[in-house]
């Protein structure tokens, strides 16, 4: 079985908002938290997966079973 990446808590919701098609503004005014924060836990998750934008990070995300379609 493959191991998943570590991600923190913020990550994955963060991740979870993005797959429900939430922009950085909602993500922070739900989750409370600055923009610059949703921004900076988005990049750290580009980093760690190797992803260019949003898209690729809610792939890798269904890929890694971070997310499921219909869950």
């Amino acid at each position: 079985m493959r191991q998943k990446a570590d991600i923190t808590k913020t990550e994955q919701m963060i991740l979870n908002l993005l797959w429900d098609g939430h922009e950085t503004k909602e993500i922070a005014h739900r989750l409370r938290i600055c923009q610059a924060v949703v921004h900076e836990h988005k990049q750290n998750l580009r980093r760690k997966w190797g992803c260019r934008n949003n898209v690729q990070l809610v792939r890798r995300g269904l890929e890694r079973r971070y997310l499921t379609i219909g869950g």
